[in-house]
């Protein structure tokens, strides 16, 4: 049965070639407008579901290209774990390590330690000086961690061997009271002799009640004994003098 039309619109669809179409057309243009709107919001809901339905895979893909990056990122921070920090911790732990009594450990550098004789026994007009340092350069060159020594020997005022230069430390012996000095400026490359062919030198400084253990960044002085010789000359007993001033580092 025909719906109810106008007598154009059953015209139109008479007399053209829409004709054999004219039940299916009819059907869809002659419905309420309410039928109409219903079948296309309808429509346009379900495009929206096929839209969200495909667009799934390509959510779950996106999140699987994600998944190695987080993963790197948590390997990162399991291989920085601050581990340069925890390397470095023993040797703060070191320079920050206490002595016995409570106190921080200092290190004790020999400022001065010298001697005069003034005289020996078969040769009154013999003079002889002898100096070391860690701090101070008579030298004419920075230390740079080496020791400095100087040393004169002098006959009738004139000098039989003198010299100046720098030594390693290992050549000076640090003990709880003593310091020792062993070298031969033959073969010290650094130190410069202004008189003589050099020689053998070995003295040892002793003090009574032990190293002067200043507080840090001061020095302390104290009279010693020496025995040794310096360059073929045996240290007399008497007519010296000698003392040892060390250095407290911060």
């Amino acid at each position: 049965m025909m719906p109810h039309t106008s007598k154009r619109t059953r015209q139109f669809f008479t007399h053209t070639r829409l004709r054999p179409d004219w039940e299916r057309l009819s059907a869809w243009y002659l419905t309420p407008w309410r039928t109409r709107r219903a079948a296309v919001v309808l429509a346009l809901c379900l495009g929206i579901v096929a839209l969200m339905a495909s667009a799934v895979p390509t959510t779950a893909s996106a999140h699987g290209s994600h998944a190695p990056r987080k993963s790197q990122v948590s390997h990162k921070s399991q291989v920085s774990h601050k581990s340069p920090v925890s390397h470095k911790s023993p040797v703060s732990h070191v320079s920050q390590a206490k002595a016995g009594n409570g106190a921080t450990a200092r290190r004790l550098l020999i400022a001065r330690s010298d001697l005069h004789v003034d005289g020996l026994p078969n040769a009154s007009e013999l003079e002889v000086d002898l100096t070391i340092s860690q701090t101070q350069s008579d030298c004419q060159v920075p230390l740079h961690g080496q020791i400095c020594l100087r040393y004169n020997i002098l006959l009738n005022d004139e000098p039989v061997q003198s010299g100046y230069g720098l030594i390693s430390p290992g050549k000076v012996t640090v003990s709880g009271s003593s310091i020792t000095l062993r070298t031969d400026t033959r073969h010290e490359p650094l130190v410069t002799r202004t008189a003589g062919s050099g020689g053998l030198i070995s003295v040892t400084w002793t003090t009574v009640s032990g190293l002067p253990q200043p507080g840090a960044g001061t020095a302390a002085l104290t009279v010693a004994t020496v025995q040794g010789s310096i360059i073929g000359y045996t240290i007399p007993s008497t007519n010296v003098t000698a003392g040892v001033l060390m250095y407290s580092g911060a």
